[in-house]
């Protein structure tokens, strides 16, 4: 599985100069099986809509050209060693662990860094999701808001983006903390604690 689960961030990693990025959702519903991935990696984007068109031009291009993908292998790399660094262990729809409320969402990321441990009772979880330049009632009112999320038993996944606010609002209680970012990791990814039941 470690194979497969490389090859689906490489998936994620890959960058085209003009149409970007493959859309992490579009890959997540339709990689969450060998199968899926295996069409991926041939090149066949398994679904027809706009983003797929997108992506099978990105997808097209990254796999005739050799240099794209040790780019994008060279920053999953660094990524994975990153997270190592922070404890963060990984998590992708390829996995047993993954959270099965996330498979349920149409928006699901493809991968979770996390730090602490996945249980099946983190099936009853959502996300908590920031802003960067959140006002001074935001704050407030997100402070509030997860002090009373932090009490339930349940996982905890932080803002998607990098440098929110909510991080340092979040209790640290040792719970399963997660952040979906392959963009770079965040100092602070996974050292939120909020949920949503």
């Amino acid at each position: 599985m470690e194979r497969d689960r490389d090859k689906l961030l490489l998936l994620c990693a890959v960058h085209h100069p003009d149409h970007g990025r493959i859309d992490w959702q579009l890959l997540a519903r339709t990689a969450q099986a060998r199968a899926g991935l295996g069409q991926w990696l041939s090149g066949q984007v398994p679904e027809r809509s706009p983003k797929a068109t997108k992506a099978q031009r990105v997808l097209t291009w990254a796999l005739a050209d050799r240099r794209a993908m040790a780019a994008a292998e060279e920053f999953v790399e660094k990524q994975l060693e990153a997270a190592q660094q922070r404890g963060a262990a990984l998590t992708t729809v390829l996995d047993e662990d993954y959270p099965v409320n996330l498979r349920l969402v149409p928006d699901a990321p493809p991968f979770l860094f996390y730090r602490g441990v996945l249980t099946p009772a983190d099936a009853r979880s959502a996300a908590v999701v920031g802003t960067r330049k959140a006002s001074a009632e935001g704050l407030s009112r997100a402070a509030g808001g997860t002090a009373w999320l932090s009490r339930l038993p349940t996982v905890s996944l932080p803002p998607r983006r990098a440098g929110s606010d909510l991080h340092r609002l979040c209790p640290r209680d040792g719970s399963a903390t997660a952040t979906a970012a392959l963009q770079g990791l965040p100092a602070t990814a996974g050292s939120a604690r909020a949920a949503v039941p």
